[in-house]
């Protein structure tokens, strides 16, 4: 029989917590156009922020619900649309923050309690076949509440079905927040690292850094304008060093770019030359042609202080 790893799972979580899972979940909704954020409201003209009562409510409604139970999502979806009904679509934005922070919570118990599973035989799942039995049972429940079971070195674990969500809510939500939710549920499917390797195709890591780069210039006020520059941040560090089985040299003494990095540079410089990225990367991979160590080390080093990357310390691994 087929075992989900404890030390298999923790690692698909803690590397798609980053990537994938908690891209909606962050608490931070700092936005710098407050007077347009009517998830708050005004006392007299003190500029005092305070929580409007709707938010809190929702926040108080979320709270109460089962966080093992994954038909507890519906709930808290329904309850989303009601609170919203007839609202502005930024108070929208401010509940499925909310939502989507209870939405996290859940799928992570749920990880827990399938870790947990001593019953449930997992092999079909684990071998891309058609489920059956109980095992059938636990997808068609996941799949009606908004989750599914996904397979990856070796490893069982439940995610989260944005477009379960999205479905239902998107006429409540501003466009910024439509394109997000969706460019998450793109990298949710298409995943990033696999047994510390990248898995995706050195193209498709350039588009999704333009896609953040692109968002963030046209959506400075966004709700969650800083997990797009957190991803964003997170992306570029590895796009810049590689990582363990995605090495950024072919022959590192040489200085000799791999053939994943020298694609994805040149992919990046041709298709979208007036691009922030296009002007880091050329200046990156100049000093790496030139074999000019000192200054690929000075280059790394800025980059960090100013805060584009993270720090050989800090990578998210």
């Amino acid at each position: 029989m087929f075992r989900i790893s404890e030390i298999s799972l923790k690692f698909v979580l803690l590397s798609f917590v980053y990537f994938v899972f908690i891209a909606c979940g962050n608490k931070s909704t700092n936005t710098t156009d407050e007077a347009r954020d009517s998830s708050y409201i005004k006392i007299d003209t003190s500029m005092v922020k305070v929580e409007n009562p709707k938010i809190t409510a929702y926040k108080s409604f979320v709270l109460q619900l089962d966080s093992v139970d994954s038909k507890s999502l519906q709930l808290a979806v329904d309850e989303f649309k009601r609170v919203v009904a007839g609202q502005s679509l930024d108070l929208g934005d401010s509940a499925y923050v909310v939502l989507q922070n209870f939405a996290d919570s859940l799928e992570y118990e749920l990880n827990i309690q399938l870790q947990n599973d001593t019953l449930t035989d997992f092999e079909a799942i684990l071998l891309n076949k058609k489920p059956t039995g109980a095992l059938l049972k636990l997808v068609n429940e996941l799949k009606m509440s908004g989750f599914r079971l996904n397979a990856i070195e070796g490893t069982v674990y439940i995610a989260l079905d944005r477009k379960f969500v999205l479905s239902q809510i998107s006429m409540h939500l501003t466009e910024p927040m439509q394109r997000y939710i969706q460019q998450i549920d793109i990298e949710n499917k298409e995943g990033f690292l696999n047994d510390a390797s990248i898995c995706i195709s050195a193209n498709k890591y350039v588009e999704r850094l333009i896609w953040y780069e692109n968002f963030i210039k046209e959506n400075p006020s966004f709700l969650l304008i800083d997990n797009c520059k957190n991803y964003k941040k997170a992306y570029l560090t590895y796009f810049l060093t590689g990582i363990d089985n995605t090495q950024l040299y072919e022959n590192e003494e040489e200085m000799k770019l791999a053939p994943y990095f020298v694609k994805a540079y040149n992919y990046v410089i041709k298709a979208y030359p007036d691009s922030e990225l296009t002007q880091l990367v050329t200046e990156y991979k100049t000093a790496i042609e030139q074999k000019n160590k000192s200054l690929v080390n000075e280059l790394i080093k800025k980059y960090i202080i100013k805060g584009w990357i993270y720090s050989q310390n800090t990578t998210l691994e």
